[in-house]
């Protein structure tokens, strides 16, 4: 027997936790900008009009809003029970979607989720210290075209160039690294 609609729509919750849309979206072809901004896949349009949110898309050009379901869903032609199957399986979660999950499996899927949360914190306090090392090369840089040779503050920049140039380096090498793991 398949899941009720109601068991189901806990389970897209459940994937919706998981997933940023924006992520989510992006495996189905739209390519955001820095911004979270990309062209609208539902209409013709020179400028990006529709905007990622963590849980969910809108488009200011064609009025278009919904979760990544939605938009699977419209982009595909399938109805909401088929594009959690699809999400699910595109995305290799690992949900039963045709049937109530098992004690065991409830609780590998929780240790899996867990898992994957940590990791993407772990992601974004790195994303963080590299942005940090950044600003601090740039302003050990300032304080170096900007303070007079000799004053405490020169020194302590000399002292601190090197390291951060080090730093900085390394921070770059690893954007460059995470924006070829998700052009």
């Amino acid at each position: 027997m398949g899941l009720s609609n109601i068991e189901l729509r806990a389970v897209a919750g459940e994937i919706k936790k998981l997933v940023p849309f924006r992520e989510a979206a992006e495996r189905y072809g739209l390519e955001f900008d820095r911004s979270g901004f990309c062209r609208c896949p539902f209409h013709n349009e020179r400028t990006a009009s529709f905007r990622a949110y963590p849980d969910s898309g809108h488009c200011f050009g064609c009025g278009w809003d919904g979760d990544i379901f939605d938009l699977v869903g419209s982009l595909l032609g399938i109805s909401f029970r088929d594009s959690v199957s699809r999400v699910n399986d595109d995305l290799g979660l690992g949900y039963p979607t045709d049937r109530r999950a098992t004690l065991r499996e409830r609780a590998e899927l929780s240790a899996r989720a867990r898992a994957l949360v940590k990791a993407r914190e772990a992601e974004k306090a790195k994303e963080e210290a590299d942005f940090r090392d950044m600003l601090e090369y740039h302003r050990v840089t300032a304080i170096l075209a900007q303070a007079p040779p000799g004053s405490p503050e020169y020194i302590e920049a000399l002292v601190r160039r090197d390291s951060a140039a080090y730093l900085a380096a390394c921070a770059e090498e690893r954007d460059y690294q995470r924006r070829c793991r998700h052009p």
